[in-house]
């Protein structure tokens, strides 16, 4: 069944295994959401890892997982958000870097943290902040 794929505003059909709740057309907006980019600069593609597309635009990129092929989620936008509501602060002013696996850091919000993001079946994903003492391990 072909699924689509966004790029530059323009729809194009793909083949491939895309859910409902995890498709482009799903993912340009809740990345414009989040980033404040109009979805029409937003490119939205299949990374070959999985069920998982990079949203990119105006300067950012953020990658979205699909979860029980239903939900799509992206960890950077949990954890911006998370981080935001921690400090009192905007997401947009919470830049967040994967430090690879489960692991982020955000820095902004006059703070930094870093954070470890799992698959959670009734939330898609959960994103903890860590302690002092595990972050002073990395």
């Amino acid at each position: 069944m072909p699924s689509e794929m966004r790029r530059a505003g323009a729809v194009v059909l793909v083949w491939g295994s895309a859910s409902a709740g995890c498709t482009p057309s799903y993912i340009a907006p809740q990345y414009a959401s989040y980033s404040g980019c109009p979805e029409e600069k937003i490119d939205v593609e299949e990374m070959d890892i999985g069920e998982k597309y990079r949203a990119s635009g105006c300067g950012n990129t953020v990658t979205f997982h699909c979860v029980n092929m239903e939900r799509c989620v992206s960890p950077e936008i949990i954890v911006a958000r998370r981080h935001a509501k921690q400090f009192s602060c905007s997401p947009q002013d919470a830049a967040v870097e994967s430090l690879g696996g489960d692991g982020y850091i955000a820095i902004g919000c006059g703070q930094r943290m870093t954070y470890q993001c799992f698959p959670d079946p009734r939330h898609a994903m959960r994103c903890f902040a860590e302690t002092a003492e595990v972050e002073s391990r990395r």
